[in-house]
């Protein structure tokens, strides 16, 4: 069993999303993947991309905006998820809210994960700031994309779920199952996953042998 959290992220989240197996591995089982000069690059030039922004008219220097309201890096939580994380920016323009996450990526299509993500933090958003927050908003800064999506009740719901899945695995010594993808072939975790699967595979064999013999 996991220790207790005193909250949940984002980006927990997003990990559960990537992959259930990945989660277990890095919360519960507590083992991280080795931090590389690229995701060191990557983290640097997006501080220092979202500090730029905050001195430019236009909304980070691309998207073209008059908000009534700006903030940057702000707390926010919800007390009834119990989550907690830290929003790149939100904004308002005549009483709805924006919410924008920004992203060290070259795509230029919506990444799942990173929608979800955003939605938790618009639901953290709502709670904080006694608000209502209608578009989260992904910034690729690679690819210069801007992705919006509004928030919607099913979204909302999907999240709640998910939160439920996340519980279960921290507090109910649920493990996922692995499910193969594309994405094995690159993961960190793979070498752990397939040493899984082979013990997985050998008790079910220990168990349909003393199933034939009885």
């Amino acid at each position: 069993m996991s220790e207790d959290y005193t909250y949940l992220t984002p980006t927990m989240i997003r990990d559960y999303l990537f992959c259930p197996r990945i989660f277990y591995y890095k919360y519960v089982m507590k083992i991280q993947e080795p931090i590389t000069e690229m995701m060191k690059d990557g983290k640097i030039k997006y501080e220092k991309f979202r500090e730029k922004g905050k001195y430019q008219i236009t909304l980070l220097g691309q998207k073209k905006v008059k908000p009534d309201r700006i903030l940057y890096s702000q707390e926010v939580y919800s007390q009834k998820y119990n989550l907690y994380g830290i929003i790149d920016i939100i904004y308002w323009i005549r009483g709805k809210g924006y919410i924008v996450d920004i992203k060290d990526s070259d795509t230029r299509q919506i990444i799942r994960d990173h929608l979800y993500q955003a939605v938790a933090y618009s639901i953290m958003a709502e709670e904080t700031f006694k608000t209502s927050i209608h578009e989260v908003q992904l910034y690729y800064i690679r690819s210069g994309k801007w992705i919006t999506r509004r928030v919607t009740s099913n979204l909302r719901k999907f999240i709640n779920r998910v939160l439920g899945n996340i519980n279960r695995i921290l507090y109910d010594n649920y493990i996922p199952t692995i499910k193969s993808s594309k994405k094995c072939s690159s993961c960190w975790y793979r070498k752990i996953c397939s040493s899984s699967i082979s013990k997985e595979n050998r008790e079910k064999r220990k168990v349909r042998r003393k199933i034939l013999k009885l």
